[in-house]
């Protein structure tokens, strides 16, 4: 599972989307990807918890998957590479950065690059049709203030992940996630 983190950091179209074509030396590109991993499970989507402890999740998830089959880790290669191609084919390079004073920013934002893979993904899973989304659509569910709260104040609320996810499928495609 470790070494296929490492693999799919260097994805170019992941590399463009997180925006850099270096690793990162602290390694937070491979945490996010983990963290999509992670967040797209029933342990977090339907946690009965009001919160949680992203650094327990992230470990936890690690733990369970380390020693996984080829099988299940060609799954997770998939899964990710599938899902990092439909953002960057439907939403574009800017698809995880935020919207303000009239432009994207340069910094990569972690809590909407959850809730924008994890809603294409679900999506993608459901058998449903990606469109491609207007740059105005997408500046919509930023400046979106459930959106905003959800992605900036208490992001490991269970409650704020699965709205920003909702709001993010909802708002973009036009699909309920509930």
């Amino acid at each position: 599972f470790n070494t296929m983190l490492f693999e799919l950091n260097e994805n170019r179209t992941w590399r463009e989307l997180f925006g850099t074509e270096e690793a990162d030396s602290r390694m937070r590109d491979l945490e996010y990807i983990l963290r999509f991993f992670t967040m797209k499970t029933d342990t977090i989507l339907d946690s009965e918890s009001r919160q949680i402890s992203l650094k327990k999740a992230l470990n936890d998830f690690m733990k369970t998957h380390k020693d996984d089959n080829p099988g299940n880790i060609q799954r997770f290669k998939n899964e990710f590479e599938r899902t990092v191609q439909l953002v960057y084919d439907h939403i574009g390079k800017n698809a995880f950065r935020n919207y303000t004073r009239s432009k994207f920013s340069k910094k990569f934002h972690p809590a909407i690059f959850d809730a924008i893979m994890v809603a294409v993904f679900l999506i993608d899973q459901k058998g449903i049709q990606l469109t491609d989304i207007p740059v105005e659509k997408h500046i919509a569910l930023l400046d979106n203030k459930g959106f905003r709260d959800a992605t900036s104040k208490r992001t490991t609320d269970v409650e704020n992940i699965r709205k920003r996810i909702f709001l993010a499928g909802e708002m973009l495609f036009g699909v309920d996630l509930k």
